[in-house]
């Protein structure tokens, strides 16, 4: 039917989304605090889903819209990972992790309880909006007891050494580089 060859672009541009997404977020995090990276990625979301949910529909919006909300998904899903792994502590961070994902399933499962419902695509978009609404506020809160963001590299500072991969590898180091896993890896003193 005609509704098949419609489907194929929209459902592939929320992955393409999540890859261009996952891509962008390694160099934001290089540049920007994790806070902050992740409230882009959930102001992205909300952004994204408030204007597709008032924008005439239209297939090349459709999948513009689905792209950008996989750019802002991916986006956050990776940089909650990361906080979740960095700043939780020990004795639950797998079980915060795995909440994480179950999360991420149960949100899927919903919607499809909403489309099945509505089989309205409006509410649908607003309805993925909600945990970026939800989440923003506790991501920009600083809770007490809870460690310090790490501390970004800096090229500047005194403890950074140099790769002594330096002309293939341009990272400066806090601890063993990766691309110097050979076996002469550089330390900063400590």
């Amino acid at each position: 039917g005609g509704g098949d060859e419609l489907s194929a672009p929209v459902g592939c541009a929320i992955y393409f989304g999540y890859m261009v997404g996952c891509a962008a977020t390694v160099p934001m995090i290089a540049r920007l605090s994790r806070r902050l990276a992740s409230s882009l990625g959930e102001a992205l979301s909300i952004s994204v889903c408030l204007i597709a949910a008032l924008v005439p529909p239209g297939l090349a919006q459709l999948v513009i819209w689905r792209f950008m909300l996989g750019c802002g998904i991916s986006m956050c899903l990776t940089l909650k990972s990361l906080l979740v792994s960095e700043r939780s502590p020990s004795a639950v961070r797998g079980r915060l992790g795995s909440l994480l994902g179950m999360c991420s399933a149960i949100g899927l499962l919903l919607t499809d309880l909403a489309d099945a419902a509505t089989h309205e695509w409006r509410v649908l978009i607003l309805l993925g909006a909600v945990p970026s609404v939800l989440l923003l506020p506790l991501i920009c809160t600083e809770v007490d007891g809870t460690p310090p963001e790490p501390a970004l590299p800096s090229t500047t500072s005194s403890t950074s050494v140099r790769c002594p991969s330096a002309p293939r590898c341009h990272s400066t180091v806090r601890a063993p580089c990766a691309c110097a896993s050979a076996g002469s890896a550089a330390t900063a003193p400590r």
